[in-house]
């Protein structure tokens, strides 16, 4: 026996044998799981009828566009309900052919009922992702060619399946989407009308997440729980946010929680914290180092010494004692909010963290305006330090 024959009887045996351990494995009692490849090609092939004319053309299509459409529909239907079929005699060991084929009918009558609706919502996406990118040259450019569309399409045809508690197959819609676009929409979130994903890349949108009208997600966003380490436990429970009307989330930004709402324009809110935050932190950070410089100048000129090191040794025992304070009351603060080592995180402690981020620094830089007042060099002080030349500059400045 050769040495590759022997290898791979060998493995064949070894594999063989997990199959009839692992339940997993090998479909029992005669029943199948749905096929991944039948589901992903029902979700390309319903592109052409919910956009006609871009992913398929056909003369029949355009001669006779209603008898056309209900020859695919028709095709379309008869896949789907057997993929659903399958799904629900596989998940459930008890049910009966018949009931399932049922079911399976039910929904798929459903599901065909709301193509048209979920097209009229697909259309405002369109339109949400023209009004909101000045890069895009044309509606037909996003239908064609934008990751982000292409992942609501699917998200929205799945969602149907999902709200009527099909097994496994939205799932299966969605992380092909996923895979194409690196866009992960869970099947169960909520989402609005004139959604726009931009970029995509990254973003993430959890099963319990509630999304309003007029809502745009840039890449990178997450839209998650703030732990899942209960497992299971947390299966039917909202641990995702809840996004009012009329948002904006910008790149890489993570909302976590059930608790969390994001109300209309409370993004805007937060942007205006954050440019501020920044503003002030740059503008007192460029005045410090100079200001030192003076303070050496002007101690000389008062007291006839000059003393850099001092001075500066001074500013920096300063700095290390407000920085060492900082630590201990960010620890009390995170104390009294409830913060407890390998506990779950609660939306006290989110709140105060985002508070000690944002509004800590702006206090302290407020502080900082309000010393400024006292900061008094005159004119003629100035000349003795630096002469004639250096009033001119100022002045000019």
């Amino acid at each position: 026996m050769s040495r590759k024959k022997e290898a791979v009887l060998k493995a064949a045996e070894s594999l063989t044998e997990n199959y009839d351990r692992e339940e997993l494995f090998m479909p029992k009692n005669g029943r199948s799981l749905p096929n991944r490849s039948v589901i992903i090609d029902l979700v390309r092939d319903l592109r052409s009828v919910i956009f006609p004319g871009y992913f398929g053309e056909d003369t029949a299509a355009r001669l006779f566009p209603e008898q056309f459409t209900a020859f695919l529909l028709n095709d379309f239907y008869d896949r789907l309900k057997s993929q659903v079929e399958i799904a629900f005699l596989y998940a459930d060991q008890d049910i009966q052919k018949e009931e399932a084929c049922a079911r399976a009918e039910a929904i798929c009558d459903d599901f065909f009922e709301k193509l048209p609706e979920v097209q009229k919502k697909l259309l405002k996406d369109v339109q949400a992702g023209f009004d909101g990118d000045p890069a895009a040259k044309s509606k037909e450019e996003i239908i064609f060619s934008y990751p982000g569309l292409f992942a609501i399409y699917v998200y929205r045809l799945a969602h149907i399946l999902y709200m009527e508690k099909v097994p496994y197959i939205p799932r299966i819609m969605t992380e092909y989407a996923h895979g194409k676009t690196g866009i992960d929409i869970n099947p169960g979130a909520t989402i609005g009308d004139y959604f726009f994903i931009d970029h995509g890349t990254g973003v993430v949108i959890g099963e319990t997440t509630e999304i309003g009208k007029n809502v745009k997600l840039y890449q990178g966003v997450t839209l998650g729980a703030l732990s899942t380490r209960q497992g299971q436990q947390l299966a039917d429970v909202k641990r995702h946010p809840t996004i009012g009307d009329n948002v904006t989330i910008y790149s890489n930004s993570s909302v976590l929680g059930g608790e969390t709402v994001i109300g209309e324009k409370t993004i805007f809110v937060f942007i205006i914290l954050m440019a501020a935050n920044m503003l002030f932190r740059r503008f007192s950070a460029q005045n410090v180092d100079p200001m030192i410089a003076e303070i050496i100048d002007y101690h000389k000129l008062k007291t006839g010494k000059f003393m850099p090191g001092f001075i500066g040794a001074t500013f920096s025992l300063v700095d290390k004692v407000i920085s060492a304070f900082g630590s201990s009351i960010v620890g009390i603060i995170m104390g009294l909010a409830g913060y407890s080592a390998g506990a779950e995180p609660t939306m006290a402690l989110y709140i105060a963290t985002i508070g000690m981020y944002l509004g800590a620094p702006l206090l302290g830089d407020l502080a900082s305006v309000i010393a400024l007042k006292r900061y008094h060099i005159t004119e003629e002080e100035y000349k003795q330090m630096y002469g004639d030349k250096a009033i001119l500059s100022k002045k000019e400045a």
